[in-house]
């Protein structure tokens, strides 16, 4: 029994570190997604394509997306 809670415990430790990591990855990726997004759109904007700009545009609610995926 005693065996089983220490593998339950470590189980639980590994479950929680795992999700803190993928946690800050995402959190970088959206980061670093939004960050380009926002350069791209305004690179076309200032390129007169507004079509091209507002198919990068980053979605607000949704980080990691764009306004069109994000519908």
């Amino acid at each position: 029994m005693r065996d089983a809670l220490n593998v339950v415990g470590r189980e639980a430790k590994r479950a929680v570190t795992i999700l803190a990591d993928r946690n800050r990855a995402k959190d970088e990726y959206d980061q670093v997604f939004s960050s380009t997004a926002r350069t791209l759109e305004g690179l076309y904007n200032l390129a007169g394509e507004p079509e091209l700009a507002a198919a990068v545009r980053p979605s607000q609610r949704r980080p990691g997306r764009t306004v069109k995926q994000a519908r």
